[in-house]
């Protein structure tokens, strides 16, 4: 890896996923979101955070599932 480079723990490059494909580690549903912003993703850079108001984690799963194609009502989180 470069500097700089965000790296997985077993030394590989960590690459960012194209949220717009609507493709998400875990799923797109959005518990499985919220389950990714809370626990991080084990064995990549992206860590945990247990720091982030109950409205900000509501609203960035609003944000992160709409940068993909329309999904089903199903998906559709609901307020705190």
């Amino acid at each position: 890896p470069q500097v700089g480079q965000l790296v997985n723990t077993d030394g590989s490059r960590a690459r960012p996923r194209d949220l717009t494909l609507g493709r998400f580690k875990g799923g797109a549903d959005p518990a499985h979101v919220y389950a990714r912003i809370m626990l991080g993703l084990p064995g990549s850079p992206m860590p945990a955070t247990n720091t982030l108001p109950p409205d900000d984690i509501f609203n960035l799963i609003n944000y992160v599932l709409s940068l993909s194609p329309a999904t089903p009502a199903a998906r559709t989180p609901q307020a705190p």
